[in-house]
């Protein structure tokens, strides 16, 4: 095992998708304010972010410390994920030639593709970080609660200052049982997903723009519950950009009740809806955002006036 291996929290497969030459791809950094060409092998990496520690292996029979790398994302998920979306844009071509607009995906295939979908957000270093955050707030609190509740019940006030730490054992380990390891979880937000209404949009110059947070979620209605970290609360609009031609919309089939016939169609962007769909890939990607095509004239004006993130999660 190397040290600081780079490894993709988005997959090179995607990212090919909004390739010219499937190598290269164009990228606006949004810290500094320029654009340049990247190739695919060097964007939306973190050394060893998902290598698991030398300690973890050695106590845990079976486990590599490129399990989670290899035998997870590289072995399953990603050939599963690249056959998906290779699939849909197939169907995309197809329905765009015959004009019958419709992306033929049975239920079973929506759900599918929803479940890769949900692991690619677990799989984000936002969610990562946000989770090692949330278990560095509450465990010391929870393990308080617990000291005290023992020192009652031991009659000993001594155990209640006890200087106990807490800590994550392996942070690659906890993040994957957490979140995309753990199938009851992923099953759950797959089918809050699938059950919402699926629109996707072309476009025929290639115009999509994707980013180093390419699922988003554009709430319409403020202060509700955040179901599935509000990928499927009410309101919610959740677009992921598919390739440089296609961009998917998943609609909240409660709240968008009127769009319940579009299911599953496909239409033609608009000029207004591409600057529409792109500004949102600008208001939140952590860093980076990429394109086919040296052109990101909408984010620098964006960027005069949106200097700010949208994006909930934390870099």
């Amino acid at each position: 095992m190397g040290k600081d291996k780079k490894q993709h929290y988005i997959p090179q497969c995607y990212l090919r998708l909004f390739s010219d030459d499937q190598k290269h791809i164009w990228t606006f950094d949004k810290k500094k304010g320029s654009e340049y060409s990247s190739t695919i092998t060097d964007v939306c990496t973190k050394n060893d972010f998902y290598t698991i520690s030398k300690e973890y292996v050695e106590s845990n029979e079976g486990v590599s410390p490129l399990s989670l790398e290899k035998d997870f994302f590289a072995d399953w998920y990603e050939p599963k994920f690249s056959e998906y979306l290779q699939k849909i844009n197939h169907l995309a071509i197809e329905a765009i030639n015959s004009s019958h607009n419709i992306i033929s995906l049975n239920n079973e295939q929506k759900y599918s593709f929803a479940k890769l979908l949900v692991i690619q957000w677990f799989r984000l270093p936002s969610i990562k970080y946000d989770n090692e955050s949330t278990f560095d707030e509450f465990m010391p609190k929870v393990m308080q609660l617990f000291k005290e509740g023992l020192s009652k019940e031991m009659n000993n006030p001594d155990i209640a200052k006890l200087d106990v730490e807490v800590s994550i054992v392996d942070k690659s380990v906890y993040h994957a049982k957490n979140t995309f390891l753990n199938e009851e979880l992923v099953g759950n937000y797959a089918a809050e997903l699938s059950k919402n209404i699926w629109t996707f949009s072309f476009s025929k110059d290639c115009d999509f723009y994707t980013s180093d947070f390419p699922i988003t979620v554009n709430a319409h209605k403020k202060n509700v519950r955040p179901i599935c970290q509000g990928l499927a609360q009410y309101g919610a609009e959740v677009t992921y950009p598919l390739s440089k031609n296609l961009a998917l919309t998943i609609w909240d089939k409660e709240y968008f009740a009127d769009k319940d016939k579009k299911d599953l169609s496909l239409c033609t962007a608009t000029p207004k809806e591409i600057r529409t769909f792109n500004a949102l890939r600008y208001s939140y990607a952590q860093r980076q955002l990429f394109s086919c095509k040296n052109n990101f004239e909408v984010v620098k004006y964006m960027s005069l006036f949106c200097p700010t993130s949208l994006n909930p999660f934390k870099k």
